[in-house]
């Protein structure tokens, strides 16, 4: 089990901290005159004409339905036909900020909100596009009378991961949303293992979990869970994305082409998924880039909306970071136009 710890503001900005320190080692902080015709901030320009790359591509996936642009891309085509090589590599909350910083992996998809704070602490990265929506859940035990996010007050929640992580960091968003005390209204518990986490709840250690919502899918189809929240169908979030298209600050610098051309690609594996989703999963299953069972593993994937959307993902990011401002887990006066500057990257002819 995770160690037992009411959650305080200075873990959750320590955490964040940790993450900023190791990636600013890195960061280069570009401009529009060093990336080659790309930029970062709102205005669209054209990127280098140059797409080739001379080595393999690597992309990070967390493993999991909700990453079926990416499948959707590779069932296609896309990235063999742009003649890149590809390279998985499977990531976990926390390590895909640093293997994105370091040059370990190009490109990942993130959950927007586990994102922010480093960001805003000086994380080097790069967004394009929002991907997909969905993917998050609060659950709890089926016969408990918790029904809402109000009804989590004085409750000890379990967090699949760090406190101060990004599936924690999701709820903390509706927390907020919700007018509550992240530091004061609720207990954390962090646990590593999804099988503790479950087991738990199963004991009554803890009155609620938040999670990847496949982990506990089977536990709620078999009535024995039942979803708090659902970032698919949370009013709060439901207009939004979830997840963006990360993007190294080498690759965006030094491969302006590149990163342009991965922003395409993504934005048809998104689209495809959106229609074909069943074939999608099927086919990820096949190449093993996902595990599980195929047909839970669809009915999950069905939940999601694959919507990709430069503007969306833009929106998604601000409505956010604001939040977090009001919760104060952002410092009021941080300039998030700045922030947007340097991380957000518009190309043009995508979504348009």
């Amino acid at each position: 089990m995770g160690k037992k710890s009411h959650v305080l503001l200075s873990l959750l900005l320590a955490l964040a901290l940790a993450f900023s320190f190791a990636a600013c080692g890195n960061s280069s902080n570009s401009s529009a005159a060093g990336s080659g015709g790309t930029t970062a901030g709102g205005d669209a320009v054209a990127a280098a004409d140059d797409t080739t790359l001379d080595r393999v591509l690597q992309i990070g996936i967390y493993a999991n339905p909700c990453e079926a642009h990416f499948f959707a891309a590779d069932l296609l085509g896309l990235f063999e036909e742009a003649g890149y090589t590809v390279e998985w590599t499977q990531v976990a909350d926390g390590t895909a900020q640093e293997y994105l910083t370091t040059g370990k992996i190009d490109i990942t998809d993130g959950v927007l909100d586990g994102w922010l704070k480093p960001i805003e602490q000086g994380l080097d990265v790069r967004f394009t596009e929002a991907l997909n929506q969905g993917c998050m859940a609060t659950a709890t035990l089926a016969d408990t009378p918790i029904d809402s996010v109000e009804e989590l007050v004085g409750k000890t929640i379990g967090v699949l991961g760090p406190i101060g992580g990004g599936v924690m960091d999701y709820l903390v968003r509706l927390i907020v949303e919700h007018g509550l005390d992240v530091d004061n209204d609720f207990e954390w518990v962090s646990f590593g293992d999804p099988a503790a986490l479950s087991l738990a709840l199963d004991n009554g250690d803890i009155d609620a979990l938040v999670t990847v919502d496949s982990l506990v899918w089977d536990r709620v189809t078999a009535g024995e869970y039942k979803f708090v929240t659902q970032l698919s169908y949370d009013p709060e979030t439901i207009a939004e994305t979830c997840c963006l298209l990360m993007i190294s600050p080498q690759l965006v610098d030094e491969h302006p082409g590149v990163a342009k051309k991965l922003t395409e690609i993504l934005y048809q594996g998104a689209l495809y998924a959106q229609d074909n989703i069943e074939e999608v999963i099927r086919y990820a299953q096949l190449k093993e880039l996902i595990a599980g069972d195929v047909e839970t593993n669809i009915d999950i994937a069905r939940s999601y909306t694959f919507a990709p959307g430069v503007d969306l993902g833009l929106l998604s990011f601000t409505n956010a970071f604001k939040a977090y401002q009001v919760a104060g887990l952002i410092d009021a006066d941080v300039d998030l136009d700045a922030i947007i500057d340097r991380t957000f990257v518009r190309y043009e002819g995508i979504g348009e």
